[in-house]
């Protein structure tokens, strides 16, 4: 279906040209930002946060309910020409500065600031629902990429939950009134397993660090930067591991196999006369995790879930 949409959009939308002698209209929101396109034509700017400020919040979805904008239309297919509030065919300044955070699947990405408003998806009895509380901001997704938008000076915590095993990339950028965005940290191929969540904060001081529940048990698996760099923590424990081992739903003389090595590697942590044994134990049940996931019993990304805790544990 993707692949035939965009097709349809490479051979036939996007080389579409209005006949000679039509004229073509283009009414843009500004100080709210989103994807939008301007071809050769009359372009009419609407300044949203301007209406917004006194008025329910109006974003590019429905940004037809501005009586502005009504009004623009109608003078359009009248012919006629009035001032019209908050309308102008220059496009304003803003000093509003944002930050995106964009995400791939398979993941839920929300962002709640200090007053509990939220921006993003939420799971409520296991029912999935799209809020945008915070005053400003803005969550969309395309092409199965999930962006999050969100005034920059607004202090707030980012939640990311897993929705099943797998990678995710996660990228932060700023985006300014010039309409210049500039990436400026980014986590690449970070493990995702379905129990997983992740949070972070902004605030005056810029972003802190990224904490990762890997298994749901409520304790933090991995910590890093907002970069991706993972800073060593004693609470990336075996416990941790074999929770992991026990969710890969593999037959029972499998799972043993897993948890026999896990459990005599971690007999010899932390002594210093058995650390390369227990280094080699590791090393070896390293070999059976990537022999499962050659032979089908589990996947590449649980594969690359239980590598990543095993190294962390080396």
């Amino acid at each position: 279906m993707l692949a035939t949409a965009q097709a349809h959009h490479a051979e036939t939308l996007d080389v579409w040209e209005p006949p000679e002698g039509v004229r073509v209209c283009n009414i843009v929101g500004t100080g709210l930002p989103t994807m939008y396109g301007q071809s050769d034509s009359d372009i009419y700017y609407l300044n949203l946060p301007l209406y917004n400020a006194n008025n329910p919040d109006r974003k590019h979805s429905d940004i037809t309910e501005v009586p502005s904008v009504q009004q623009l239309v109608e003078n359009v297919l009248n012919g006629t020409s009035t001032t019209i509030d908050l309308i102008s065919d220059s496009k304003p300044k803003y000093i509003d500065e944002y930050d995106i955070e964009t995400i791939d699947s398979p993941v839920h990405i929300s962002a709640e600031d200090t007053e509990g408003n939220i921006t993003g998806v939420v799971i409520e009895d296991d029912e999935e629902s799209i809020k945008e509380e915070m005053p400003g901001s803005h969550y969309f997704e395309f092409g199965g990429t999930k962006y999050l938008i969100i005034p920059s000076g607004v202090t707030r915590t980012t939640t990311l939950i897993g929705e099943a095993y797998g990678g995710y990339t996660l990228t932060i950028a700023t985006l300014n009134e010039e309409d210049n965005h500039t990436t400026l940290h980014a986590i690449e191929n970070a493990t995702v397993t379905p129990t997983m969540q992740v949070t972070y904060t902004k605030d005056e001081a810029g972003y802190g660090l990224v904490t990762t529940d890997l298994d749901g048990d409520g304790e933090i698996d991995i910590t890093s930067t907002i970069n991706g760099e993972v800073i060593p923590d004693e609470q990336v424990t075996y416990e941790t591991l074999i929770a992991v081992i026990e969710s890969l739903e593999l037959s029972p003389r499998k799972e043993r196999i897993l948890l026999r090595l896990t459990k005599l590697a971690q007999k010899f942590d932390k002594k210093k006369r058995t650390q390369r044994l227990e280094k080699r134990v590791l090393k070896l049940l390293n070999r059976f995790v990537d022999r499962y996931e050659r032979r089908g019993y589990i996947t590449a990304e649980q594969c690359d879930g239980v590598v990543d805790i095993i190294n962390i544990l080396k």
